[in-house]
């Protein structure tokens, strides 16, 4: 799901050459984090695709089951990379 080389099948991806190496959507320049503070702020996932068309529904919503995952499994993030 998540790559720091950019492979063609992760979802979010960090580069130092896009953004700083930000995590982003791979193959967009829109941070991940974009999307979570969207939905922190009451907006819904529709509001947040229409606003970054680069990002496809099914790209966000894998990113969201993703951090679900995450979160049931208690483990960290940071060593999750998939």
């Amino acid at each position: 799901m998540f790559s720091n080389t950019s492979p063609s099948n992760a979802i979010v991806s960090q580069d130092p050459d896009i953004l700083g190496g930000v995590a982003v959507f791979t193959g967009t320049r829109v941070p991940f984090e974009t999307m979570i503070e969207y939905l922190e702020g009451g907006d819904s996932l529709d509001t947040f695709l229409a606003d970054f068309p680069s990002v496809h529904r099914e790209q966000a919503i894998q990113a969201l089951e993703w951090l679900r995952q995450l979160a049931i499994s208690g483990k960290d993030p940071r060593a999750s990379a998939v």
